[in-house]
């Protein structure tokens, strides 16, 4: 028998499961944005690498706020088409964004020159693929909890029909790599920014 069905219930203990995944998500990226801001690099030229320091991180965050918003889009279609199918209305994810509170850039000593190497390094090989593996750890945990969601039959809740089939089978996927990718491009230029600096010091310190 074909059943075509939804619960609210259903939905809407998925939909609260998903909003602590993207929150904790959010919070992996300010923990990671405080840490970068403590490495050691004071003098003159700190003053360029905090102010590139708090664009990149301040970008970082909206491309990873901006893809958030898009998967919760995407699936408060694909949950509203098979409620209203039903007769049963709008049901949807609500999600806001929280403020991005960044930390203020450390103060820069113009008289003194220094630069933490081991930290720069720490945040490289440690610090961020730490943070960076937690972000893909919560997503992927986001599709199997989609996948838990139970098929409904006549005796028992779920969600079942062309809507949950789609939203497991292609948007939950698809929305899943996009915001997988996000998360990887902004480590990596993280990454990529505070190698940069090290090796730029180094040269400098070795000529």
């Amino acid at each position: 028998m074909n059943i075509i069905g939804t619960s609210h219930q259903v939905i809407s203990e998925y939909n609260a499961d998903a909003k602590v995944i993207f929150d904790t998500l959010n919070e992996e990226l300010v923990a990671l944005i405080q840490q970068s801001f403590q490495v050691t690099y004071e003098g003159p030229d700190a003053e360029k690498f905090n102010a590139e320091l708090l664009t990149l991180v301040s970008r970082a965050a909206s491309e990873i706020n901006n893809e958030v918003a898009r998967f919760v889009s995407a699936l408060n279609q694909v949950t509203t088409n098979i409620s209203r199918s039903l007769g049963a209305g709008e049901s949807s994810i609500v999600y806001s964004p929280p403020a991005m509170d960044l930390p203020a850039p450390p103060a820069v000593a113009a008289d003194d020159y220094k630069i933490d190497i081991a930290r720069f390094e720490q945040m490289v090989a440690q610090v961020i693929p730490q943070h960076k593996e937690a972000m893909v750890m919560l997503l992927h945990k986001n599709v199997e909890r989609f996948n838990q969601i139970p098929q409904a039959t006549v005796q028992t809740r779920g969600w079942s029909g062309e809507s949950r089939n789609y939203a497991q089978n292609s948007v939950v996927p698809s929305q899943t790599e996009n915001l997988l990718s996000v998360v990887h491009h902004v480590t990596n230029e993280m990454i990529a920014f505070m190698e940069t600096t090290k090796s730029n010091v180094s040269l400098a310190d070795a000529a």
